[in-house]
Protein backbone atom coordinates (compact mmCIF):
# COMPACT_ATOMS: atom_id res chain seq x y z
CA UNK A 1 0.00 0.00 0.00
CA UNK A 2 1.34 3.78 -0.86
CA UNK A 3 1.25 5.90 1.98
CA UNK A 4 2.67 8.79 1.12
CA UNK A 5 1.92 12.87 2.19
CA UNK A 6 2.62 16.02 -0.06
CA UNK A 7 3.91 19.01 1.53
CA UNK A 8 1.23 21.94 2.27
CA UNK A 9 1.53 24.78 0.88
CA UNK A 10 0.37 27.80 2.42
CA UNK A 11 -0.50 31.08 0.12
CA UNK A 12 -2.25 34.43 0.77
CA UNK A 13 -5.88 34.97 -0.79
CA UNK A 14 -4.06 36.12 -3.97
CA UNK A 15 -2.16 32.90 -3.90
CA UNK A 16 1.16 34.63 -3.82
CA UNK A 17 3.22 33.20 -0.86
CA UNK A 18 3.11 35.59 2.21
CA UNK A 19 6.22 35.26 4.38
CA UNK A 20 3.89 36.02 7.16
CA UNK A 21 2.38 32.65 6.99
CA UNK A 22 5.14 30.40 5.97
CA UNK A 23 8.18 32.25 7.07
CA UNK A 24 10.95 32.44 5.07
CA UNK A 25 12.52 28.79 4.99
CA UNK A 26 9.50 27.64 3.51
CA UNK A 27 9.22 30.75 1.44
CA UNK A 28 12.02 29.34 -0.24
CA UNK A 29 11.16 26.03 -0.23
CA UNK A 30 7.70 26.90 -2.43
CA UNK A 31 10.57 29.46 -4.54
CA UNK A 32 12.85 25.73 -5.14
CA UNK A 33 9.46 23.42 -5.79
CA UNK A 34 7.65 25.45 -8.34
CA UNK A 35 7.89 22.89 -10.66
CA UNK A 36 7.89 20.01 -8.45
CA UNK A 37 4.67 20.54 -6.80
CA UNK A 38 2.63 17.66 -7.04
CA UNK A 39 -1.09 17.56 -8.02
CA UNK A 40 -3.63 15.39 -6.99
CA UNK A 41 -3.64 13.13 -10.38
CA UNK A 42 0.41 12.52 -9.78
CA UNK A 43 -1.08 11.22 -6.35
CA UNK A 44 -3.47 9.09 -8.15
CA UNK A 45 -1.12 7.92 -10.60
CA UNK A 46 2.19 7.61 -8.70
CA UNK A 47 -0.19 5.21 -5.79
CA UNK A 48 -1.02 3.17 -9.11
CA UNK A 49 2.09 2.61 -10.49
CA UNK A 50 3.76 1.65 -7.00
CA UNK A 51 0.72 -0.94 -6.36
CA UNK A 52 1.87 -2.54 -9.75
CA UNK A 53 5.14 -2.14 -9.16
CA UNK A 54 5.28 -3.64 -5.77
CA UNK A 55 2.68 -6.10 -6.77
CA UNK A 56 4.48 -7.30 -9.83
CA UNK A 57 7.73 -7.79 -8.86
CA UNK A 58 7.45 -10.84 -7.10
CA UNK A 59 9.99 -12.19 -4.04
CA UNK A 60 13.03 -11.01 -6.44
CA UNK A 61 15.90 -9.92 -4.47
CA UNK A 62 17.71 -8.71 -8.10
CA UNK A 63 18.14 -4.42 -7.63
CA UNK A 64 17.71 -5.18 -11.74
CA UNK A 65 14.99 -6.63 -11.74
CA UNK A 66 13.30 -3.84 -9.48
CA UNK A 67 14.61 -0.82 -10.66
CA UNK A 68 13.83 -1.79 -14.21
CA UNK A 69 10.45 -3.19 -13.93
CA UNK A 70 8.14 -1.21 -16.27
CA UNK A 71 6.05 0.61 -13.17
CA UNK A 72 9.32 2.16 -11.56
CA UNK A 73 10.57 3.68 -15.00
CA UNK A 74 7.13 5.28 -15.45
CA UNK A 75 7.29 6.37 -11.65
CA UNK A 76 10.55 8.34 -12.93
CA UNK A 77 9.17 9.24 -15.98
CA UNK A 78 7.05 11.47 -14.05
CA UNK A 79 9.68 13.82 -13.16
CA UNK A 80 10.44 15.32 -9.94
CA UNK A 81 7.18 15.76 -8.87
CA UNK A 82 6.87 12.44 -7.08
CA UNK A 83 10.22 12.53 -4.74
CA UNK A 84 8.06 13.91 -2.58
CA UNK A 85 5.93 10.82 -2.70
CA UNK A 86 9.08 8.33 -2.92
CA UNK A 87 10.68 10.18 0.18
CA UNK A 88 7.40 10.02 2.33
CA UNK A 89 7.09 5.97 1.00
CA UNK A 90 11.25 5.71 2.67
CA UNK A 91 9.94 7.58 5.46
CA UNK A 92 6.52 4.94 5.80
CA UNK A 93 8.55 1.95 4.75
CA UNK A 94 10.26 2.22 8.36
CA UNK A 95 13.14 -0.61 8.85
CA UNK A 96 12.11 -2.21 5.88
CA UNK A 97 12.62 -0.09 3.27
CA UNK A 98 12.12 -0.56 -0.34
CA UNK A 99 14.75 0.20 -3.42
CA UNK A 100 13.62 4.15 -4.08
CA UNK A 101 17.68 5.10 -4.32
CA UNK A 102 18.22 4.70 -7.95
CA UNK A 103 15.01 6.60 -8.98
CA UNK A 104 16.06 9.27 -6.22
CA UNK A 105 19.45 9.48 -7.97
CA UNK A 106 18.07 10.16 -11.38
CA UNK A 107 15.22 12.41 -10.10
CA UNK A 108 17.43 14.82 -8.10
CA UNK A 109 20.80 14.32 -9.79
CA UNK A 110 22.85 13.76 -6.24
CA UNK A 111 23.55 11.34 -4.06
CA UNK A 112 23.82 11.71 -0.04
CA UNK A 113 24.89 7.74 0.68
CA UNK A 114 28.27 7.57 2.13
CA UNK A 115 30.34 4.78 -0.07
CA UNK A 116 30.36 2.89 3.05
CA UNK A 117 26.78 2.78 3.85
CA UNK A 118 25.81 1.40 0.46
CA UNK A 119 24.63 -1.85 0.07
CA UNK A 120 22.33 -0.90 3.48
CA UNK A 121 19.42 -0.14 2.69
CA UNK A 122 18.52 1.23 6.10
CA UNK A 123 21.48 3.40 6.29
CA UNK A 124 20.87 4.24 2.80
CA UNK A 125 17.07 5.22 3.26
CA UNK A 126 18.51 7.31 6.64
CA UNK A 127 20.50 9.36 4.28
CA UNK A 128 18.07 10.24 1.96
CA UNK A 129 15.64 10.64 4.87
CA UNK A 130 18.50 13.69 6.39
CA UNK A 131 18.83 14.95 2.53
CA UNK A 132 14.98 15.86 2.33
CA UNK A 133 14.84 17.12 5.62
CA UNK A 134 17.66 19.78 5.16
CA UNK A 135 17.29 20.44 1.85
CA UNK A 136 13.53 20.76 1.70
CA UNK A 137 12.35 20.56 5.27
CA UNK A 138 10.53 17.42 4.93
Amino acid sequence: MCKWSAPERATADDDEPDETLVGNDTYQFLLTLTETVPSAADAIKFTTLVNQWKGGRSATSSVTDMITHPAYQKIIGMGKGVVPFIISELRADGEEPDHWFWALRILTDVDPVRPEDRGDIVKMANAWLEWAEKEYGW
